[in-house]
């Protein structure tokens, strides 16, 4: 009869050795991509086995020639006292030919008959790039190639370093060409390839979101500096040659946006766009304030200007500052404050822009909002007690009474201040004055440039980008007054920049605000 203790021994072990079998993983790892007609390398590895790897399994594939390489490479590593091991199979391949392949399960067998399967995949080949040659090209590409201004693209800047040898680059040298809006954060990849003789490049690609706010062509362009570098006695690249490499160009398109269809008000918002309106407070009482919010989403929202409220008589509208979020949002807000009770209705709004995909305009709307206005409540000055007017209490008279001075016995300076003294003073004070000015200089806060001056700097200049970037840098400090003329100078801006229409006399619009520092 088995004694309990025995059992209990034999199900922990079952136990160990499910998890230990189910802990086992295996991976196929091929090049990316697969090229055609050149020979690639590849591999198996598995993780976490208690056997050795005995053989694979390959299955046939139409379209691939696989076999496993001699060898196999076996690694321990211990890490916050986990033990794990991994062992990998060298695979070398051929592609016959540009297709889409779908590679099932590859089994492991092990040295002790237990098996693991790697996950099917489906892949696509392609030719080798004919344009890797020497022993470093570089390229750069728009995606896509012709766009209207507002519409979002890619540049695409790829660099390639033969892998014989270490070489290396300490920044890619392209950057986005002048004229160029960036709409986000650069993104970096890293991947290998190889060439039509077989030969492995390593391939890094950057990648800018750009747009253009004016119609026009931009290229990108230059040269690449790489080093031919090799690994001192510490494993540090020693670099021992400079060299350049041509960047093949690119050339960015930017059509004008159609004319067929054009609204009047339209001023250059790209869609996809949504708009929507709220307000904070759907009560209120007469003099108070509601904020009333309109909202834009899409990807070129930045581009759009605040809108005219037509509001009824008896109320008053005080914008307050907008925002953009990096979510692609644009908030509009005002204080609406009605002077009569009743109903309040605040009117749709609507947005004319431009739909890139269908290449037509569309109309985004927000819908009326509706207040409940009650009276508010007065308060009454109220003075209670007898309120006739009373003649200030003047004060008595204060009888003066004659004193004698004190006696002069006593009060003289028995001896004359030392000369030392007084120099010993004013050396002090001409010290102190001395550093309190330098002081007051160090710590004087630097004025900025003149505002005002830049915005008339652009105007003369007939730079619209500088022209918007000053008037923008001016509104923080603007009245109301100030504020409208900002509006009407933007607007115009607007016209000229996203409606290639005349944007008249800017320099007359923008007097009131070029004597502002």
């Amino acid at each position: 009869m088995v004694s309990r203790g025995s059992c209990v021994t034999a199900l922990i072990l079952s136990v160990l050795a499910l998890s230990q079998l189910a802990a086992v993983e295996a991976k196929l790892q091929l090049p990316d991509p697969l090229v055609t007609g050149v020979v690639l390398r590849g591999s198996i590895s598995v993780e976490n086995s208690a056997a050795r790897i005995e053989r694979i399994d390959l299955p046939a594939v139409a379209g691939l020639e696989w076999n496993t390489g001699r060898g196999s490479n076996y690694e321990v590593r211990l890490a916050n006292g986990v033990r794990t091991t991994r062992e990998s199979m060298p695979l070398v391949l051929r592609v016959q030919q540009v297709a889409e392949l779908t590679i099932p399960a590859v089994t492991v067998v092990f040295d002790d008959g237990s098996t693991a399967t790697t996950n099917a995949v489906t892949v696509k080949t392609q030719v080798a790039d004919t344009s890797l040659s020497g022993e470093a090209n570089a390229s750069a590409s728009f995606e896509p190639a012709t766009i209207v201004p507002g519409e979002p693209a890619m540049l695409i800047y790829r660099l390639a370093l033969r892998q014989d040898r270490v070489r290396a680059i300490k920044q890619p040298s392209l950057t986005p060409p002048a004229g160029l809006l960036v709409t986000g954060e650069r993104s970096e990849a890293k991947t290998e390839t190889v060439d039509a003789e077989g030969r492995e490049w390593s391939v890094q690609t950057w990648s800018w979101p750009v747009t253009a706010a004016a119609p026009g062509t931009y290229d990108a362009r230059g040269q690449q500096e790489w080093y031919r570098c090799r690994n001192d006695f510490f494993n540090q690249l020693v670099i021992e040659s400079t060299h350049q490499a041509p960047i093949r160009p690119a050339t960015l398109t930017v059509t004008p946006l159609p004319d067929a269809g054009r609204p009047n008000d339209f001023d250059g918002l790209i869609g996809p766009l949504a708009a929507s309106a709220s307000i904070d407070r759907s009560r209120i009482s007469t003099g108070e304030g509601a904020v009333f919010t309109v909202t834009l989403t899409g990807p070129q929202v930045g581009l759009g200007h605040r809108p005219t409220l037509m509001l009824p008589a008896g109320v008053q509208a005080y914008p307050k500052d907008d925002a953009e979020d990096k979510s692609g949002e644009r908030h509009f807000r005002w204080d609406v404050v009605p002077g009569n009770t009743g109903e309040l209705t605040l009117p749709a709004l609507t947005f004319p822009y431009f739909d890139p995909a269908t290449r037509t305009y569309h109309r985004a709307s927000t819908a009326p909002l509706t207040i409940t206005v009650v009276a508010g409540r007065s308060r009454d000055l109220v003075v209670s007690g007898d309120t006739r007017p009373t003649r200030p209490l003047t004060p008595p008279p204060v009888e003066e009474k004659f004193v004698l001075p004190p006696p002069m016995r006593g009060a003289a300076v028995s001896a004359p201040p030392l000369v030392g003294t007084w120099i010993v003073l004013s050396a002090a004070l001409i010290g102190g004055g001395l550093f309190a000015l330098v002081q007051r200089l160090a710590t004087r806060p630097r004025r900025g440039p003149h505002r005002g001056k830049a915005l008339a700097a652009a105007i003369n200049a007939k730079d619209l980008d500088a022209m918007a970037r000053a008037l923008f840098a001016l509104r923080p400090d603007l009245d109301a007054a100030g504020r409208q003329t900002a509006d009407a100078l933007e607007h115009a801006i607007d016209q000229a920049r996203f409606g290639a229409r005349d944007a008249g006399d800017l320099a007359a619009l923008a007097a009131p605000l070029v004597g502002i520092a």
